[in-house]
């Protein structure tokens, strides 16, 4: 054998191992430090201390990202400096961005992450002294959170809270927000609680929409009235159900279209017999609708989810719209509710891929007051669900050419990109075709950033929330 052929057979030889053992087991490592569970990371310690520049780098290995990305991102990244400071110099750069904005939307990728809470109840402070916002509209009842915002100076921040929204949401760091709802109240400068979803998101938003319904009716004198309580309980029931009674819930829907025309025959008597109260007239009719609905998204609940939650979205885009015209009217609206509902055009995944979502509703005829903030997040330890608040760890950092990764390839630990004021140039194309990113952290989507938002605000190392209640 010719010695170069000698050589040849070698070179295949070990060519050979390398492809057959060696790649494999280097993958099969890799892959799995890639899926390794993340130790979470203490629990951050509240401060009013913005962190300099060498406390806000972020540790570990740069994520595999595009060059000329890395020098787009590191261009244009504003830098975060506080999950809890009342100095709010590090979110100056918003006011302009936001100056002819009235609605600004505050989307998370989790509804189980203590620092989304955190910047959120801080993010709506500044929006609130700084910026002119006045009403804080939750992912939640919108009679309940009517009702609780009047109880503000009466209750206590955790009976308001408990109250007001889902239990996803019944925790320390969503309790900060309550906190500061019941101070501004006290100091003269309320920030109005709202809520635009048409399902019930406590006990208390249940029985004070029943309680608003029968109200209204008895002022009429209708046989409607008698049937408030039992109708409520069947649709309680099937909303508990995991297999609602298609026909229990159309009997739902078929009785509070009749509530809807008895009101609106005699709306004027209302109008008139509530005088000291205008909007009550409105919102209880508002609710009515969006009993209907509610019912409706339950009759699709388990035969085709996505046209239920096509019904939900479009329905909570309604009651949005109505807070917006009727309600607050002239006044600015701060959204508290998950990306999929904020995001225009966010692309849901499972059995819901497709739905079209409130923020596509709203950004339709609200485009151009409207500023909408995706919230995503790097690594650490998260709850999916509110019920079990079994702790998951997880990931995302490691896979190349994500949006979390051209987020993280700049070393901040926080920081945050507009897009609204980006035109397509040589370098920034991550924000204008379609890019991986993950949905609860673990949920690979892929979306066009700036379709989808107007602004990302990116947390790389995330800690669960502290529930304060139990379900």
């Amino acid at each position: 054998m010719m010695r170069w052929q000698r050589a040849f057979k070698r070179k295949w030889v070990i060519a050979t191992i390398i492809v057959v053992c060696i790649i494999p087991v280097a993958s099969f490592i890799g892959a799995k430090l890639n899926q390794a569970p993340y130790k979470i990371s203490p629990r951050p310690i509240p401060s009013q201390a913005l962190l300099d520049d060498a406390a806000l780098v972020r540790l570990g290995p740069r994520p595999d990202v595009k060059q000329d990305w890395q020098r787009d991102i590191a261009a244009r990244q504003m830098p975060i400096r506080s999950l809890f400071s009342d100095d709010f110099s590090d979110l100056q750069f918003l006011k302009p961005l936001l100056k002819d904005k009235r609605l600004v939307m505050l989307g998370e990728s989790s509804h189980g992450v203590a620092e989304y809470n955190w910047m959120k109840t801080r993010l709506v402070r500044f929006l609130h002294r700084e910026v002119g916002f006045d009403v804080l509209a939750f992912e939640g009842s919108m009679t309940g959170s009517y009702f609780v915002d009047k109880e503000l100076g009466s209750k206590t921040a955790g009976q308001s809270l408990r109250n007001a929204v889902f239990g996803t949401w019944w925790t320390e760091e969503v309790q900060d927000t309550f906190e500061y709802l019941r101070a501004a109240r006290q100091q003269g400068n309320p920030l109005t609680l709202a809520g635009f979803d048409i399902q019930n998101s406590s006990t208390h938003a249940s029985t004070s929409a029943a309680n608003l319904f029968k109200k209204m009716l008895a002022s009429l004198e209708s046989p409607l009235l008698a049937r408030v309580d039992e109708v409520e309980k069947a649709l309680s029931d099937a909303y508990l159900s995991p297999s609602p009674s298609a026909q229990e819930v159309s009997e739902v829907a078929s009785f509070y279209q009749q509530v809807l025309d008895a009101l609106n025959a005699k709306r004027l008597r209302l109008e008139t017999v509530f005088m000291a109260e205008p909007s009550l007239v409105s919102l209880t009719l508002q609710e009515v609708q969006s009993r209907i609905k509610l019912a409706e998204m339950l009759s699709l609940k388990t035969r085709d989810p996505k046209r239920s939650n096509d019904v939900r979205d479009a329905a909570m885009a309604a009651n949005l719209n109505f807070l917006m015209d009727k309600m607050y009217p002239n006044r600015k609206v701060i959204v508290w509710a998950h990306n999929a509902h904020t995001g225009a055009g966010y692309p849901w995944h499972g059995a819901w891929q497709g739905v079209k979502g409130m923020g596509a509703w709203i950004a339709e005829t609200r485009k151009a007051e409207t500023y909408s903030i995706g919230l995503f997040m790097g690594k650490g330890g998260q709850v999916t669900n509110a019920w079990t608040r079994q702790v998951t760890t997880f990931t995302t950092l490691l896979e190349p050419n994500t949006l979390e990764g051209v987020m993280a390839s700049t070393k901040r630990k926080m920081s945050f990109v507009d897009f609204s004021q980006a035109r397509p140039t040589t370098g920034n194309d991550w924000m204008f075709t379609p890019i991986d990113v993950k949905d609860w952290g673990t949920m690979p989507i892929k979306l066009v950033p700036r379709n989808v938002f107007d602004a990302v605000l990116y947390i790389d190392d995330v800690t669960p929330p502290k529930y304060l209640f139990n379900q």
